[in-house]
């Protein structure tokens, strides 16, 4: 799958391109999301090579290859139970979505919609085509939670909804979402894209 635009493309992190990436990885930086920073200098190297569940794309930059921002995501499932029946609808988890704040911020503030703009044309694109194969209904995350919202209310902005905790508690552990909201966006949301 090529994804490319005017301005940037992109890459499937793997075990063959880790080292080539390694300086990009290292001029990372996210001040709005700890974990963001965290995750890719950290512990991305970990999930390569020993868990295959997980798949990490970098979006980068067309002029010198920097990374913008990235993204992981991994198969997952919504479990419900309609008048006692229990179905389970196959989902994609975007475990991880972060913006590299160092080039991505003018005057130490982000640059207004480009987060929705790097989920509708990179984001969507890679989970529209690998729903063809996995039979997705859902796209689900996990919200971290921030002063104002902010995080959730972008979130909304890309047609994500908000999931009532009530609603999923016995199916999801709470200490395993440190305190996240669920968001889902709808597969019909998808192919209006």
């Amino acid at each position: 799958m090529e994804i490319v635009t005017d301005y940037a493309y992109l890459e499937i992190l793997s075990k063959n391109n880790f080292k080539a990436n390694l300086p990009f990885i290292k001029e990372f930086r996210s001040y709005r999301f700890e974990y963001g920073e965290t995750f890719i200098k950290n512990e991305v190297k970990y999930y390569l090579e020993n868990n295959t569940r997980y798949v990490t794309y970098l979006v980068k930059s067309k002029t010198n290859d920097d990374i913008l921002a990235y993204f992981t995501i991994s198969a997952s499932a919504i479990f419900w139970e309609p008048c006692g029946n229990m179905i389970k609808n196959p989902a994609i988890e975007i475990n991880f979505f972060s913006l590299n704040d160092k080039l991505t911020m003018s005057d130490k503030k982000p640059i207004k919609g480009l987060g929705k703009l790097v989920f509708e044309e990179f984001v969507l694109p890679t989970i529209k085509t690998i729903s063809k194969y996995l039979g997705v209904s859902t796209i689900i995350l996990f919200a971290i939670p921030s002063l104002n919202d902010k995080v959730i209310n972008a979130y909304k902005k890309m047609g994500f909804v908000l999931i009532d905790d009530k609603d999923v508690e016995e199916y999801i552990l709470v200490d395993q979402i440190r305190n996240c909201k669920l968001m889902c966006y709808t597969l019909s949301e998808i192919s209006k894209k």
